[in-house]
């Protein structure tokens, strides 16, 4: 039989015996759609992952130093020294060399109680950064660094509790019986709307303001509707108000914290800039100059500030030679000159880490977790794959006599079996494909989901051409072998036996 009509006659078969073939293909869409849903959806949050740290926090001329624990510079432990700072300053490679452009530090702000117009931020944390490039700022290029005392960047988080309160200021004039009002008007909660509007205070939020005036003039015109008074009255309202991230910057926060000396100080700060809305920078910290810092350790009969983290920048001629300069910072922290050394002692290891090795590390554990996820899904596949050959061997003992009349006709036992080979290896085929453009769609509404309850932001969807073209494949790789014994079952079928079998 040619190829064609051994096709045509599949179809037929599969087409006259569509709900068991629809199961068939459902064992086999299943699997390959749950492989597929995971393979994209871990590819796009290792992307997300990788582009945060390679975009906002570090960058290819980085290592970072941190206690065992930690990840990139988000440590806990107070452990290296200014001593520690300066040694890795001057450090020289074995050649004399001298490798490294700066050395920054993070650390924390003890007893660190922040406030804004006399009411604390119940959540926020300071921390101290020596260089304006660790932290990366919002994108709105309005934003500057900390470059001294009395400035400090904020989170989104702590932004977005100050434009509460400035909503609180802007409704400050509403009677109940207005806020009431107000909400049948706009037809949404009044706490809604405030946090609507606050919900990310990068973006040009004015639909608060917009709706105070619009809210007046409707009372003052009788208008029904609240999106009337918005196109007759506040049009020019956009002109005048201040976009949301504009008024935070600028405003001044207290801070009270506790200084080397045991004794509480004040200080006032002037918000310079925001920090940029990442996966991994925590939104309620806000950062400044180490001049509030006062953790300290008393090593060798004298107190050093000590610090959780440590960013050695390379200068631009050793990019290509950090594990160099990797390897002298090891030796250095394993030796007992190092003050990090005497702090952790033999408990915790100093993890030191370039670029390339945050994101193997990252990968590396996608990579497992995807292997776990793929492991499940595959199950699945395997039983479909079972469902195929149970249904093939099924379809082989139905077709017993129609197998004797295609013998009897000259049919070969090739021709038998590469037919019901071929049968398989369609439904299998076709299981695959509808399966890949399920996982697709699957993957996205796990993307949201994990965005929506895990709070995670800005997972990009990453299309994995090849493991869907490696799905057809493994689709087709199935059906050949659950499709192979019931090939050669009917294959073996005697003629005379088969026109006799009702």
């Amino acid at each position: 039989m040619r190829l064609g009509e051994i096709l045509r006659l599949s179809w037929t078969n599969i087409w006259n015996h569509k709900m068991r073939s629809l199961l068939a293909i459902l064992g086999v869409l299943i699997g390959v759609g749950a492989v597929i849903a995971i393979v994209t959806m871990t590819e796009g949050l290792q992307t997300a992952i990788e582009t945060t740290f390679t975009h906002d926090i570090l960058r290819a001329d980085t290592i970072s130093i941190t206690s065992e624990g930690g990840f990139a510079f988000f440590g806990s432990t107070q452990a290296f020294s200014d001593r520690d700072v300066e040694y890795i300053k001057n450090l020289k490679l074995s050649t004399g060399e001298s490798p490294v452009k700066v050395t920054d530090v993070i650390g924390r702000v003890r007893g660190d109680v922040l406030s804004f117009e006399g009411r604390r931020f119940l959540d926020s944390t300071v921390r101290v950064i020596t260089s304006p490039d660790v932290i990366p700022l919002s994108g709105d290029q309005k934003s500057q660094p900390v470059t001294g005392k009395g400035q400090v960047l904020v989170g989104v988080g702590t932004a977005a509790s100050m434009c509460e309160r400035f909503k609180e200021k802007d409704f400050g004039s509403f009677s109940d019986k207005d806020k009431e009002d107000f909400a049948k008007l706009a037809k949404d909660k009044f706490d809604e709307i405030i946090k609507q509007d606050c919900e990310h205070v990068l973006k040009d939020p004015r639909k608060a303001e917009l709706l105070v005036c619009a809210y007046k003039k409707a009372k003052q015109t009788n208008a029904s509707e609240i999106t009337d008074a918005l196109k007759k009255e506040c049009a020019d309202s956009l002109t005048r108000f201040t976009p949301m991230a504009d008024r935070v910057r600028g405003q001044t926060l207290h801070l009270k914290y506790l200084a080397a000396d045991s004794t509480i100080k004040e200080d006032d700060l002037k918000i310079v800039g925001i920090v940029k809305d990442t996966q991994f920078i925590r939104s309620d910290v806000s950062y400044v100059s180490v001049d509030y810092h006062s953790d300290t350790e008393l090593l060798d009969g004298t107190e050093r500030r000590v610090y959780t983290g440590l960013i050695v920048s390379v200068n631009k001629e050793f990019i290509n030679r950090l594990k160099e300069v990797k390897d002298a910072l090891d030796a250095y922290f394993k030796s007992p000159q190092a003050d990090a050394r005497k702090i952790l002692g033999s408990e915790k290891k100093v993890e030191i880490n370039t670029l390339d090795e945050i994101i193997s590390q990252i990968r590396g554990e996608i990579g497992k977790f995807t292997a776990f996820m793929g492991a499940i899904a595959a199950v699945a596949l395997l039983v479909g794959m079972i469902g195929v050959m149970n249904v093939m061997l099924i379809t082989v003992k139905e077709r017993t006599r129609e197998i004797g009349v295609m013998k009897a006709t000259g049919a070969t036992n090739g021709g038998v079996l590469r037919l019901f080979l071929s049968e398989a290896i369609l439904i299998c085929s076709i299981g695959a494909l509808v399966g890949v453009f399920l996982g697709v769609g699957g993957s996205k509404l796990v993307i949201k989901a994990m965005e929506a309850v895990f709070e995670i932001k800005d997972i990009p969807f990453v299309f994995v051409w090849v493991w869907y073209i490696v799905a057809v494949i493994v689709g087709m790789l199935v059906g050949i072998v659950s499709g192979v014994y019931p090939a050669w079952s009917a294959a073996r079928v005697n003629p005379i036996e088969a026109l006799r079998y009702e």
